[in-house]
């Protein structure tokens, strides 16, 4: 059998000092080619327009906080834009709406330009136009960046959402101004066929049991004494509908209202409470010098009732006050206090409900309409006190004419 031969101590040698060798050779990994100095300066150069980018976006949000105005905002949008470009410089702006130009100080004509519609409705109603208005100094012409394109879209398109909430508040506003008079119409068309009723009542049907109750008596002295106790308790009974008819009459509308002004109606209404619910009213008016028109006299009387009858109602009060006077030279002011359980008066305001709100919501409507003011003060536990003022027409006192 052939013995292996062994390696020879050269070949060894040389093996050994091979892998010394690797062993203190030093890594000579080639390294990744250094970026050059162009493309770093184009990707700073992009990082910066992208920042000015975002700051024009977040200068467009926070002009948006708080404004009311639709001009001032297109305004300050169309002021911003520039800022957003390359060369803000010579960078030109304008936003068109309807018949209205909001633009640049700088603005004409520009050499190259991006518009976008502004849309409300799905039809165009202006436009957004940003560009450049000269040329740069070495005379090349000046190009929007896609993404100032893209930005340009974005602001358009916040801007048609501006648009359209600004009409949809002109339109809510409108329609909550003819909800107004149409309520104020409504209440003054149900006053007057109140003032038709009530008069009704006690011409003819007050009157004609008037007459009805002296036939009756006049018939004691015809008839034999066997039938004057049953005339007499139907005398008493056409008396008792008499008086009834008569209150009704004034709880529908009281004539004193008509006949003798705001102050008197005012100070029997407080009587009034006081003689058919038993809750004490001290009513002190000093309104002089100061006339309303029909349409306030009517509704501030029926505030106070109205304030007077949530005292028995819901307050629960054990005594209530009416002060009537003349504020200025030309205003009415009424305040209604109570000692009742009192509430919170946004929760009744705001979020009227069947139960607790549409009164004051609906003297709040009323009497705003009608050109006054309706202050509410209460808290649960501690009474509540309700400041109603209203325009009148001051009294001359030399000549006796009325001014406004």
């Amino acid at each position: 059998m052939p013995v292996p031969r062994s390696s020879s101590p050269r070949v060894v040698r040389r093996t050994e000092k091979d892998r010394k060798r690797r062993r203190r050779a030093p890594d000579t990994a080639v390294p990744p080619a250094p970026a050059s100095v162009e493309a770093l300066s184009a990707r700073s150069a992009a990082l910066v327009e992208r920042v000015k980018e975002l700051e024009c976006l977040q200068s467009i949000w926070r002009m948006l906080k708080g404004r009311v105005e639709l001009g001032d905002i297109l305004q300050e949008v169309v002021d911003v834009l520039p800022s957003a470009c390359q060369y803000p410089e010579l960078a030109c702006a304008s936003i068109t709406l309807k018949s209205r130009r909001y633009r640049t100080r700088n603005f004409y004509e520009p050499i190259c330009c991006y518009r976008a519609d502004i849309t409300f409705g799905g039809r165009a109603v202006g436009a957004l136009e940003v560009g450049y208005s000269d040329r740069l100094e070495d005379g090349r012409e000046p190009e929007l960046l896609d993404e100032e394109r893209t930005l340009f879209g974005m602001v358009a398109d916040r801007v048609s959402e501006i648009v359209a909430l600004n009409e949809a508040k002109t339109q809510l506003s409108t329609y909550q101004e003819h909800l107004r008079s149409l309520a104020a119409e409504l209440a003054m068309a149900e006053e007057r066929e109140r003032r038709s009723l009530a008069i009704s009542l006690h011409d003819r049907i007050g009157q004609g049991l008037a007459v009805a109750k002296l036939k009756l008596e006049t018939l004691q002295y015809l008839l034999p004494p066997e039938h004057h106790a049953q005339l007499e308790d139907v005398t008493a009974l056409i008396k008792e509908i008499v008086n009834d008819t008569r209150s009704l009459t004034f709880d529908i509308s009281p004539p004193i209202l008509y006949e003798l002004g705001l102050t008197p109606a005012v100070v029997w209404l407080g009587e009034h409470i006081t003689r058919q619910f038993g809750l004490p009213v001290d009513v002190r008016c000093r309104a002089e010098g100061v006339v309303l028109n029909e349409g306030l006299r009517i509704m501030l009387f029926r505030s106070i009732q109205e304030l007077l009858m949530n005292a028995v109602k819901h307050a629960h009060a054990s005594r209530a006050s009416v002060r009537l006077f003349k504020q200025g030279t030309s205003e009415v002011c009424a305040i209604v206090e109570d000692d009742g359980v009192g509430f919170d008066p946004p929760s009744c305001t705001m979020h009227p409900s069947a139960a607790s709100g549409f009164g004051l919501f609906s003297i709040r409507e009323r009497i705003g309409h009608l050109g006054g003011r309706v202050e509410i003060e209460s808290a649960p536990g501690q009474g509540t006190r309700v400041r109603l003022t209203v325009p009148g027409t001051r009294i001359k006192a030399s000549s006796g004419e009325a001014t406004r």
